[in-house]
């Protein structure tokens, strides 16, 4: 099955974009997941929770209970101090080998990658520059919203055609832009659905935009290292309006293939291949952790 996966990879690169999610942190274990990280913040200012977070509930709705309840007991607990926090717990999270070579495939090939990540392990691995796609940095950047802001080894012409990293959730870099409870991506999704609304207008419209957005319905897709759960509120509601272009511009659809390890806790369950298929994944499988991030990059 690596075979078939890397062959897709090396016919499509030249139209790929990467999405990559926290999973290749939690490969060598170098970084938590998010459920941990959230039961350690709800231990540290609410309690105990014996049973982990409760079924039926997502992590963004949890952890925007959790900083109500933690306003509760103290008071001087707001949101921007909740993600100074989790900021903090990821400045030790150093790269692995994975990281570089996966990054350096990317790189060597003109792929740009999305991540859902807050942290710099990526960019790290491979000594990447900070550059900004705006001219003048004063005049349209928010830390807020810092989707204009990307990792390279060189200035991005084309965010199309050049690499670069992108932080589509926030950085650590700007504690403000960790998307993390329900209402920050309700934000998210309001500051692009303009941008989208005009280019679902005009097909040929996407290069006015200065930021990530054109990536995701103007390339294929290759996502992996992310569950794509149902938390993933802002990315599959993306997905859905690329789905919508596709529709209207059908000369315009791109491929899409999203990647997972079989008998690896990542279920394939019924509703997530349902929501994949509709939105024009083709979905892959892997035997191994280790064919993800080392054999399909060798």
């Amino acid at each position: 099955m690596i075979d078939n996966v890397k062959q897709i990879i090396e016919k499509n690169k030249k139209e790929l974009a990467f999405i990559i999610g926290n999973g290749i942190n939690r490969y060598k274990e170098i970084g938590l997941s998010w459920e941990k990280l959230l039961l350690q913040l709800w231990e540290c200012h609410v309690g105990y929770l014996k049973n982990g977070i409760p079924l039926g509930m997502s992590f963004t709705e949890f952890f925007d209970l959790l900083v109500l309840k933690s306003s509760e007991h103290d008071e001087n607990i707001t949101l921007t101090k909740m993600k100074q926090q989790i900021c903090s717990k990821m400045k030790g999270w150093k790269y692995c080998e994975h990281h570089t070579n996966i990054v350096k495939f990317a790189m060597n090939n003109n792929i740009p990658i999305l991540t859902t990540n807050f942290d710099d392990t990526m960019e790290k691995s491979n000594d990447l520059e900070f550059f900004s796609l705006l001219k003048d940095r004063r005049k349209g950047f928010s830390d807020y919203y810092p989707w204009n802001v990307y990792f390279s080894d060189k200035k991005v012409k084309n965010v199309l055609e050049d690499f670069g990293i992108y932080h589509i959730n926030g950085m650590v870099k700007y504690k403000r832009s960790l998307r993390l409870g329900l209402t920050d991506y309700m934000g998210s999704v309001e500051k692009s659905r303009p941008l989208i609304r005009e280019s679902l207008k005009d097909p040929d419209n996407w290069n006015t935009i200065q930021n990530w957005l054109p990536i995701i319905f103007n390339k294929s897709l290759f996502i992996f290292g992310l569950s794509l759960n149902e938390n993933e509120v802002f990315l599959r509601w993306l997905l859905i309006e690329r789905a919508k272009f596709f529709k209207k511009y059908p000369e315009k659809k791109k491929k899409a293939w999203y990647v997972f390890v079989r008998n690896s806790g990542d279920d394939m369950y019924s509703g997530k291949k349902f929501f994949l298929t509709n939105v024009g994944f083709e979905i892959l499988s892997l035997d191994t952790f280790q064919d993800l991030y080392e054999k399909l990059w060798q």
